[in-house]
């Protein structure tokens, strides 16, 4: 079993030195799903650029997001400035804006904010921008929990279905 997560890890890193930065990214989004410390090593060993903001926080946002899959919780000072930096964009409906508010409303729900993290999330699925499955996945996860919290038992269920069904299509293994 050793063996496979070494190769595994290997194919990733030589994988990411052979494509571009964009490709990267997906690489890892990919990988959080499957195996989430596979995930976390790529993103230990990518080269990134202090100066370059984007990367910089296209990099914090998929560290969260591999911590949120593996422990559940989110790390409040990487989220902030994630969210900062995501918000602070033009364009509120372009993908990347709405996974920043996905993690956004995740930290909100850890702490105890259902209502605020219920409004956030039920944006997201009305601006039907997410279309990576890690992050409809999460969506409708976090979604159903916050259902669950407010006691309204049947939409729970049904988000809960939605994600068991988008995993099972798509492959996800960690949710």
């Amino acid at each position: 079993m050793r063996f496979i997560g070494t190769v595994l890890i290997a194919s990733c890193l030589m994988l990411l030195m052979s494509c571009k930065r964009q490709s990267n990214w997906a690489d890892v989004e990919y990988a959080i799903g499957q195996n989430t410390d596979s995930a976390l090593v790529i993103l230990d060993v990518m080269g990134l650029s202090k100066d370059d903001s984007s990367d910089m926080a296209n990099y914090m946002m998929l560290k969260s997001f591999a911590d949120v899959v593996k422990t559940g919780k989110v790390d409040e000072e990487s989220e902030s400035a994630v969210y900062d930096y995501y918000s602070s964009l033009d364009d509120a409906e372009i993908a990347e804006v709405q996974e920043a508010f996905l993690l956004h409303s995740i930290r909100l729900f850890n702490e105890g904010k259902e209502i605020d993290a219920l409004s956030i999330l039920y944006n997201i699925e009305e601006s039907e921008r997410l279309t990576e499955p890690l992050y409809l996945c999460l969506q409708k996860k976090y979604l159903g929990e916050v259902y669950m919290t407010a006691a309204f038992y049947e939409e729970a269920v049904e988000c809960f279905e939605t994600e068991e069904s988008i995993a099972r299509e798509t492959g996800l293994t960690l949710l």
